[in-house]
């Protein structure tokens, strides 16, 4: 792993996990909400929260993760809403071959993610969140048609 990685991170439990999922290509670690997003080359595909990894799924991938029987991510607690992440057993981190083909699934979920996100409108100068128009309006000076008579 890159030394900026390690630096960046700051915290041993991602900083482990970066050179764990190295094999999946370009791993980085960003603060997110008080945790970790997980991201390989700009994808995000895992979270950390006191330091129990959390990985992506959707629709196309979710029954790999329900036939381990894993548990979902509740960031507000169990009374709160769930989120498309699961919790990976911390004996599965100890052996590439247990959590990268868990890892890759959730990678892809997390490009399928990506594609399907829409773009944000940009927002224009003086345009408020609503796309209304906002500020002061300002009435254009016109000229006196006086002004230009008798020259």
């Amino acid at each position: 792993m890159e030394m900026a990685l390690r630096a960046k991170a700051r915290n041993e439990f991602v900083a482990m996990l970066t050179d764990l999922f190295a094999p999946l290509g370009h791993i980085t670690a960003r603060r997110m909400f008080g945790g970790w997003g997980v991201y390989c080359d700009g994808t995000v595909f895992g979270l950390v929260a006191h330091d129990v990894l959390f990985l992506k799924a959707d629709d196309e991938c979710r029954a790999a993760f329900e036939d381990r029987q894993l548990d979902m991510f509740y960031p507000h607690g169990p009374d709160g809403v769930c989120i498309s992440y699961y919790e990976i057993p911390g004996e599965w981190l100890e052996d590439e071959d247990d959590i990268l083909p868990y890892a890759r699934i959730a990678l892809d979920a997390g490009l399928r993610a990506a594609l399907n996100k829409k773009p944000k409108p940009k927002k224009r100068a003086g345009q408020t969140k609503d796309g209304a128009k906002g500020g002061v309006k300002v009435k254009a000076k016109t000229k006196s048609k006086s002004a230009g008579a008798g020259a």
